[in-house]
């Protein structure tokens, strides 16, 4: 908890380019920062299935999964049963559903690309948009 006075003390501090680095072992610049992030999500079982396992594509048309499972997913709500083309696939990564829950599995992750109005409706401004899609997210339309 920070007091009015030490947040003005630390925006002063920030403004007069004054804000110590810090240099001891053990901290990563922000840089650093995300390599690590990266890695952890890049990392996975010892027995990870190579990316040319891949179930789909480039140019294939697939269906988001309609699935509500109980508990954490990254698979957007809003895509759910809609229908797209993959466009790009990216390689293997943790599954971050399987994470929440303590578990190590990891599978192929897609680019697929949405009609904006498959997902938003006539109405919308946008022409395309493209999510990153797990494996388990997807099945052949």
């Amino acid at each position: 908890v920070l007091e009015a006075e030490e947040i003005e003390q630390r925006l002063a501090a920030l403004e007069r380019d004054e804000v110590p680095r810090p240099e001891s072992a053990g901290h990563s610049e922000p840089d650093d920062l995300r390599e690590q992030a990266a890695e952890s999500f890049r990392s996975g079982p010892e027995d990870l299935v190579d990316a040319t396992d891949a179930a789909y594509d480039s140019d294939q048309t697939v269906e988001v999964r309609n699935d509500h499972p109980e508990g954490h997913t990254r698979s957007p709500r809003y895509a759910r049963g809609a229908v797209g083309i993959v466009t790009e696939v990216l390689g293997v990564f943790a599954l971050p559903d399987a994470r929440a829950h303590g578990q190590d599995h990891a599978e192929p992750v897609y680019t697929v690309e949405f009609d904006a109005e498959e997902l938003w409706g006539e109405d919308t401004d946008a022409d395309i948009i493209a999510l990153d899609m797990w494996e388990s997210y997807l099945r052949e339309a």
